[in-house]
């Protein structure tokens, strides 16, 4: 019996069709992760690529985003990682400052926004509706930053402005600084990751342009995240913190290197002035004797209701110290203490504050758990 083989060849898989977004989908996308009556809209351009398996359009797909912002009601709008082309596009560009005249909370995340884009955005403030603008990982130049001081300094409705890891430096940060203190409604601004350009960064000029911003009295909310402060730059800025009539509520100096002295300047000026309710920490090399300055003022903060004290290199017995301070019922709703260190003495503390509902478990990001292993009480991180 003869047996004839025949080779396998895999077949050819059927080219995919070009599938145009729609109106429809982007409606049905809505659905997913938005409630009634539908006010937010958001766009991502690799989810958008996954699903639809075939490179985003900044031109075909870019329109019909943009007709489906103007025709909807809307209130917030997420933009992330989309491309709009310079120049060949003026069109296109109008009608999209011409959607965004209504919204009140702008997000346009890691995308690339040609120098006309910001142009047009000054040149229409008036008409402008914006409370809140975040251009979060967006590549910002001179030249953007100039046009951004414009739109502050006109606006009046802008609240809160987000400009981290958009590569600023300690140059055109003091441009921007300058239209934060000419704006008349600027509440809030983060700045986190500032970069030193061609030389390392001058963190003194950066803080003394902070403290100038700070007695105008008029910021509640700051976020400077990774911008290389260092001690002496929490002295300057403790200066202006001590004021009882201050009106910043939130800073956020998180992952800067201000070791204990920071954290000594810093606690002691809310101790004396009352007014901050949310400061972050996290990542400062505080250490042992940061732990001191925070076990001896954290009770005199009497308005302070979360404090970020993650990974600081603090030992097992400067955690139980300062949640030893903790004697009665406190405004604090959250305390981060995750990425130190700890023992079972320290999950005995905790233990009993918990259950004696001196310090709720939802305030903490760390809790207790028994072990057979060890005697006593093993700390574990707590998420909520």
């Amino acid at each position: 019996m003869n047996i004839c083989y025949k080779p396998c060849f895999a077949t050819p898989s059927p080219a995919l069709k070009y599938r145009p977004l729609s109106m429809l989908m982007l409606d049905c996308w809505q659905r997913e992760y938005d409630k009634r009556p539908y006010r937010h809209f958001k766009f991502e351009v690799l989810n958008f690529e996954n699903r639809y398996q075939r490179p985003y359009d900044p031109v075909q797909d870019l329109s019909i985003i943009i007709k489906f912002i103007k025709t909807r009601s809307l209130i917030s709008v997420k933009l992330v990682g989309i491309q709009i082309l310079p120049n060949n596009n003026n069109e296109l560009l109008d009608t999209f400052i011409e959607s965004l005249k209504n919204l009140r909370h702008i997000e346009l995340t890691m995308m690339q926004l040609p120098l006309e884009f910001f142009e047009l955005l000054v040149c229409n403030v008036e008409k402008m509706k914006i409370k809140e603008l975040n251009l979060q990982g967006t590549f910002l130049t001179d030249e953007d930053i100039s046009c951004l001081r414009s739109f502050l300094i006109k606006s009046r409705t802008i609240q809160y402005l987000n400009v981290s890891s958009c590569d600023l430096n300690q140059f055109n940060f003091a441009i921007l600084a300058d239209g934060i203190y000419k704006s008349s409604s600027l509440m809030a601004f983060n700045a986190n990751r500032l970069l030193g350009k061609d030389l390392s960064l001058d963190s003194e000029k950066i803080v003394h342009t902070l403290a100038s911003l700070l007695w105008q009295n008029k910021l509640q909310k700051i976020e400077m995240e990774k911008c290389e402060f260092m001690a002496h730059d929490m002295e300057i800025l403790a200066e202006y913190l001590c004021n009882a009539s201050s009106s910043l509520l939130h800073l956020n100096v998180a992952y800067n290197k201000i070791g204990p002295d920071g954290a000594y300047h810093l606690l002691k000026a809310i101790a004396l002035s009352g007014t901050l309710k949310y400061l972050n920490m996290n990542g400062c090399g505080l250490g042992s004797h940061g732990a001191q300055h925070i076990a001896k003022y954290l009770s005199s903060c009497a308005r302070l209701e979360s404090l970020l004290l993650q990974f600081n290199h603090m030992e097992s017995e400067d955690v139980s110290m300062i949640l030893l301070t903790i004697k009665k019922p406190i405004k604090l709703n959250e305390l981060a203490l995750w990425g130190n260190k700890y023992n079972t003495r320290t999950g005995s503390i905790l233990r009993r504050l918990i259950e004696s509902q001196v310090l709720p478990q939802d305030a903490i990001d760390i809790t207790y758990t028994s072990d057979d292993t060890i005697p006593g009480w093993r700390v574990i991180p707590w998420r909520n």
